[in-house]
């Protein structure tokens, strides 16, 4: 992996971390995984022990902390000009001139 790529990011500690983390979580199914082996690998029914709690837990926060250490380093700044989404812009004029209105009754009312 290029050194240039991880530079770029906001913490690559976070990242490196989540990996970890992600990995052990995946490690820490392994047993019942395993235990799972006599009903041909189907864990439906078997009761969840501390570690596939832990693991589930550990694979959702290194996740999140992989996808931090993965933001840019800086917000790029849009340079002067606007940052509003489109749509909102065509949805608000659309409300202002009167170009799009609602159904004045709908199709599942009881009066015809």
């Amino acid at each position: 992996m290029s050194s240039i790529v991880l530079e770029q990011r906001r913490n690559t500690l976070f990242f490196w971390c989540g990996c970890v983390l992600v990995t052990a979580g995946v490690l820490a199914h392994l047993p019942m995984f395993l235990m799972g082996r006599g009903n041909g690998y189907v864990l439906a029914g078997m009761p969840m022990g501390w570690g596939m709690l832990l693991g589930m837990g550990a694979i959702v926060v290194g996740v999140v902390a992989a996808a931090y250490g993965l933001l840019p380093a800086e917000p790029r700044s849009a340079g002067g000009r606007s940052t509003s989404a489109p749509h909102s812009r065509m949805r608000a004029s659309a409300h202002r001139t009167g170009a799009w209105q609602p159904c004045s009754r709908s199709r599942w009312s009881s009066t015809s």
